[in-house]
């Protein structure tokens, strides 16, 4: 017998490594098959199963187009942030409401006056917008498909990226489609949205930074404040100078409205409404716009006014000062104004439009702070911040009847709002505070502030007067008078409401005694040439160490040529007490006062100042 134990010997070991290697690429085929079989599916989706297929990722594309649009309708935003409501005092809220979009603002100031930003971030939106398509993959079946086709679809997992000039987005799915024996098995779909939402979110930063940085929205409604309503200035005038805070209102806010609107960021350097220091930062195929409207949120506040007027009253006209020659009236008012801007940035390529809103405020006729970095406070209270006494307040009207009032508490100049008191009552925590003053403040009704002490919990009950909207009819001698005029209120507190009649012909009134003031001016055309004077007058002075003396020195005063174009023709003083019944009973005050002699001269102007001072304002319900 032949044996060839080599030969077998090697046999058997040659067929196990093959044995093995085919093994090996088996699993590896195997391996690989699972590692690609999403990508294989994908792309090979049986023929019977195309057409609910494609319309599962066209209806993620649609989605997706949908979410970006809504990022770039609200700010960055799908879900927008929590809501925070706005004061008196501070008049935004946490969003804009823009033609039905609430869009959240980069930067407000809230009602308890802190600052805040709601600057999205990139991640921020690819979040929001994973969110967005795994709430909507689900409903991207038809409800009413082939009644033999099984669908299931697992727990969708997407991964957003945004790039500059297209949106990302990867979703993990198991989608399994059944149709009798047919199956396919789909477990991540992609989808690729051309949008600039990444270029203009990045360049909307640079703008906001440039804004928060410089101020110069701020710095344009200066300017424009500046020349649309009495600041500082010196007139030489014999009369009162007298604004209208809602005329002043009403042109302010038409020129911001106007003016803001040509502001950019592209074109001559030269030209006063292109902002150099963004040009070069923004491309040239992004455009960007600047909008705000008098029917958004804003408060405008003008000090020293005397109720919905100013009034600048002249200097030489009082009896005892005709050596000055001349009459002068000065001026200064300080303003408050918060409005809000909604900026919007535009592609030329697509068309797309980002926009975002932030206030704009002025205060004290000065722009805020440069906020750099974190929000900050804007002097918050520290006393607000430790409010821990209960304290019951109830708000009556004369008549005992629960008002919904508005309830602050003031202690050492600083002011904490607290709440609203709902059908009249509010149990709220106040700070701790020794005489502090409790304010109510409620539609309709007069201001009510009631000093007491929160050191201790406890209760008070407020009453507060009904404000009746009174029409004013003036008389001069007895005969009705349609002309110029200025009538003044002041309360038994020295409150001060005055009107500019006729163009303004009603006033809010509460039961009190008032001193009622009517001043009446006629146009009239007096030139007075310039004239030169000497004045003199004692200083002192020292020799030797010798003090107590003084010497003569003299200073020559030219006044100006001067024109006086308006005087004081009519008018006078009167007191008197309405109780509520009164007002409520009447609808109009009829006030009759003397006119004087025709003011053609200095001296003449002079003695009807001093008339005005003695002559009785006839004051009459009807």
């Amino acid at each position: 017998m032949l044996i060839k134990r080599g030969f077998g010997e090697k046999n058997k070991k040659g067929q196990v490594t093959i044995f093995i290697i085919v093994a090996i690429l088996i699993i590896a085929a195997v391996g690989i098959y699972f590692l690609v079989r999403n990508n294989i599916s994908q792309t090979n989706v049986p023929s019977e199963f195309e057409g609910i297929y494609n319309d599962f990722v066209v209806c993620l594309e649609e989605n997706l187009e949908s979410g970006v649009g809504i990022l770039e309708s609200q700010g960055g935003y799908i879900y927008l942030p929590d809501y925070v409501s706005g004061s008196e005092y501070m008049p935004f809220s946490s969003q804009l409401d823009f033609l039905g979009v609430s869009v959240p603002y980069w930067y407000y100031v809230s009602g308890n006056n802190i600052e805040r930003e709601q600057v999205p971030s990139v991640n921020s939106m690819e979040k929001d917008l994973e969110t967005f398509i795994e709430n909507r993959a689900i409903n991207c079946f038809p409800e009413n498909f082939d009644s033999d086709l099984e669908i299931s679809l697992g727990e969708p997992n997407a991964k957003i990226g945004i790039k500059k000039d297209e949106v990302q987005m990867n979703l993990k799915a198991d989608l399994v489609l059944t149709r009798g024996d047919s199956t396919a098995e789909i477990s991540s779909h992609e989808v690729i949205v051309e949008t600039e939402l990444g270029k203009l979110h990045s360049n909307a930063v640079k703008v906001y930074e440039e804004e928060q940085k410089s101020m110069f929205l701020e710095n344009y409604t200066l300017d424009i404040l500046n020349l649309y309503a009495p600041v500082d200035g010196v007139e030489f005038s014999c009369a009162s100078k007298v604004w209208s805070v809602p005329g002043i209102f009403e042109d302010v806010q038409e020129a911001v409205d106007e003016n803001i609107a040509v502001v950019k960021v592209q074109g001559d350097s030269n030209n006063y409404f292109v902002l150099d220091t963004l040009s070069n930062k923004i491309p040239s195929d992004v455009y960007v716009d600047f909008l705000t409207s008098s029917s958004w949120p804003t408060t405008f506040e003008v000090e020293p006014s005397e109720g919905p007027v100013l009034i600048a009253k002249p200097v030489g006209n009082e009896f005892g000062l005709g050596a000055l020659g001349f009459c002068y009236v000065t001026y200064h008012f300080v303003y408050d104004y918060k409005y809000p801007v909604m900026v919007q940035l535009r592609s030329e390529t697509t068309g797309e439009i980002f926009q975002f809103p932030v206030a704009v405020i002025i205060e004290n006729s000065n722009p805020r702070e440069s906020l750099v970095g974190e929000s900050s406070a804007l002097d918050v209270p520290e006393i607000c911040e430790n409010a821990n006494t209960e304290f019951t307040i109830i708000t009556l009207d004369s008549n005992s009847n629960h008002v919904n009032a508005d309830i602050s508490f003031e202690c050492f100049s600083q002011t904490c709002d607290i709440g609203t008191a709902e059908n009249g009552v509010l149990d709220e925590k106040f700070p701790q505070c020794v005489n502090g003053y409790i304010i109510a403040k409620a539609e309709g009704y007069k201001d009510a502030e009631v000093l007491t002490s929160t050191v201790n919990s406890g209760s008070l009950t407020i009453f507060m007067d009904r404000v009746y909207e009174m029409e004013l009819s003036v008389a001069l001698d007895n005969s009705y008078y349609s002309g110029e005029a200025i009538i003044t209120f002041e309360d038994a507190e020295g409150n001060l409401n005055s009107v500019l009649y006729p163009e303004q012909d009603t006033i809010g009134l509460s039961a009190g005694t008032y001193e009622i003031s009517v001043s009446v001016y006629k146009d009239v055309s007096l030139e007075f040439g310039s004239v030169t004077s000497e004045y003199c007058t004692e200083v002192p002075r020292n020799i030797l160490g010798v003090f107590g003396l003084t010497k003569t020195e003299c200073y020559e005063i030219e006044v100006p040529e001067q024109l006086i174009s308006r005087a004081l023709s009519g008018g006078g003083v009167g007191t008197v007490t309405f109780l509520e019944n009164d007002l409520r009973n009447n609808n109009e005050i009829l006030i009759n006062v003397e006119k004087f002699p025709e003011p053609d001269s200095l001296v003449q102007i002079q003695e009807n100042s001093v008339l005005f001072e003695n002559k009785i304002a006839e004051v009459s319900l009807r």
